[in-house]
């Protein structure tokens, strides 16, 4: 992507490590420029208005969303699509996430979540980790809003310090509108501690620790809300799913050592 504009942020703040360290997120405000992100909505808009022209596994229907209307998620886009696997590769998230992680990475997943106008849909307390088919210490995830993102429309919530509790007790979804994907949600999230909303103007970003507690709640406006997440993992990675879930993983940066 060679669209660049100076409402383009030039380095992520200065103290990311240890907000990421220590609370388990941090916000990179405007990481995108508005017409980098303007063209990034454009290419998933072309997608998700020709679904036909993809493979039907990109694409994920929330319950009670018709078929024939625009998905809800794409899933593995870097698989289907260069332009996701070029976006994994932006130096700008390289910059975080290989003082995180070192600079040997592979990509474990590239999705598009959309909330419609109006969905009802919310994701639960969750932590990323206990959904991977791989083992390795931890994954980071880079979380790009496309559109604004505001409390009303599903920001991310998030509970601080929650990923130094390490992998948390989990229990099936209780209550109304879980997407159905998240079947495994973390038990009394709300003893966790204070959940932070985090909204986001279109081109900022949140990166979180895998381990670290996240939620979205229902759209209840007008506008969609659209964001672009990519999940980042050291090389050495070892796949633990079934032999039916095995993917490619693809390296973004460095190399991998066989074993």
């Amino acid at each position: 992507m060679s669209v660049k504009s100076a409402d383009c942020a030039v380095s992520p703040p200065a103290d990311f490590e240890k907000r990421f360290r220590e609370d388990g997120f941090f916000v990179y405000e405007n990481m995108y420029s508005q017409d980098e992100v303007a063209l990034m909505r454009e290419h998933v808009e072309g997608i998700v208005d020709q679904t036909d022209h993809w493979p039907a596994r990109m694409f994920h229907w929330d319950a009670g969303i018709d078929s024939d209307s625009r998905p809800t998620a794409i899933q593995s886009g870097h698989l289907n699509d260069w332009r996701f696997f070029e976006w994994a590769q932006d130096q700008r998230i390289l910059n975080v996430v290989r003082p995180i992680l070192g600079d040997d990475l592979a990509i474990y997943n590239t999705s598009v979540f959309m909330k419609p106008p109006h969905s009802p849909g919310i994701i639960p307390w969750h932590q990323d980790q206990i959904y991977y088919a791989v083992t390795t210490e931890f994954l980071v995830a880079c979380w790009v809003a496309l559109t604004d993102v505001t409390v009303e429309n599903g920001a991310l919530k998030y509970i601080p310090v929650s990923h130094q509790h390490g992998v948390l007790p989990t229990q099936p979804p209780t209550g109304p509108g879980s997407v159905a994907a998240f079947d495994r949600v973390v038990a009394d999230a709300e003893n966790l501690g204070k959940p932070v909303d985090v909204p986001l103007k279109a081109g900022s970003a949140v990166f979180h620790h895998s381990l670290t507690a996240h939620y979205s709640g229902p759209n209840t406006v007008d506008t969609p809300r659209w964001g672009l997440a990519m999940d980042y993992m050291k090389a050495d990675y070892k796949f633990s799913g079934s032999g039916e879930a095995r993917r490619a993983y693809p390296i973004v940066c460095g190399h991998r050592l066989e074993k």
